[in-house]
């Protein structure tokens, strides 16, 4: 296993060559791209990282109610898969974010039992497959498919493709009071990527504003007033147990560091610092 990062804003300020080299000499062993290109493959290999994964693009397109923009939304996501196989990139990452978030759910999932058996065949086919991201997405609708045991379940019944895989981000599950530590003995077998992300709670925004957020706003980033996204260690997952059960069953991924903490926030050396203390932090556990 390796500890990667998800790239901040610092690392696009820098570009990926100078921000993959600055990784390696923190000691990190891997980065999570955008779209991979010969230029960004070329600096990941420069700088002697692993690729985490590829971001994936044109999914919003292939959950339209459009039957033409879907269509145009496939072909194009089946194209960055050959891509993306070429260049030796095996992890395209995503969030299933509808095109219509109104529709609700339960009709955006029926959009997707539509177009994505022939997008998960066309990967399997490549060699590659999808990390899907737990964020249910932005509230109050919180559209995103594929972020709760339910609907894990419902993807499952309908495709067995070995390329519907998942990116485990307890940091969502905690937030929304899931069990984090449940789900990895549900779908141990279907994590390929974690994202290293915390979440903590606090008892007093809670109490003042119950599960359903702030009425006037909230004072801090990544947060809903009640809780706040931030990195590992600072919050109420334990690595330790995450970590060593990810080891028992097999996985022999990248804990990707993804950066959502307002505390680190302020600038790009605050990141830097971010970074850091995940990595070490998290370097405890994973080996």
């Amino acid at each position: 296993m390796k500890i990667g990062v998800r790239i901040p804003p610092v690392g696009r300020e820098m570009g990926i060559g100078s921000f993959a080299k600055w990784l390696s000499q923190q000691g990190f062993g891997a980065i999570d791209t955008p779209p991979l290109t010969p230029e960004v493959r070329s600096a990941v290999d420069a700088a002697g990282l692993q690729i985490g994964t590829v971001d994936a693009q044109h999914v919003r397109e292939t959950l339209s109610p459009d039957e033409k923009v879907r269509a145009e939304g496939v072909k194009n996501l089946k194209t960055q898969i050959t891509q993306t196989a070429a260049l030796g990139g095996k992890i395209l990452f995503t969030v299933l974010l509808p095109a219509d978030p109104a529709r609700g759910r339960k009709a955006n999932f029926d959009i997707w039992k539509e177009t994505w058996p022939e997008v998960l065949a066309h990967a399997e086919a490549a060699g590659v497959c999808f990390a899907i991201e737990w964020w249910p997405g932005p509230g109050p609708a919180y559209p995103a498919l594929g972020c709760t045991p339910e609907m894990w379940r419902a993807m499952y019944r309908v495709t067995s493709s070995k390329a519907l895989r998942m990116c485990y981000d307890p940091s969502h599950l905690a937030r929304i009071q899931i069990d984090w530590m449940r789900s990895l003995h549900e779908l141990g077998d279907r994590i390929v990527h974690v994202h290293a992300k915390d979440t903590e709670i606090l008892p007093e925004k809670l109490y003042e504003m119950g599960n359903i957020g702030a009425s006037f706003g909230v004072d801090m980033g990544f947060s809903e007033g009640w809780w706040r996204y931030c990195i590992p260690g600072d919050g109420v997952v334990n690595w330790q147990k995450v970590a060593a059960r990810l080891e028992h069953i097999g996985f022999n991924g990248v804990f990707s560091v993804e950066l959502e903490d307002h505390r680190y926030w302020k600038d790009g050396e605050a990141q830097k610092q971010g970074l850091i203390a995940a990595r070490k932090h998290l370097a405890q556990f994973v080996r």
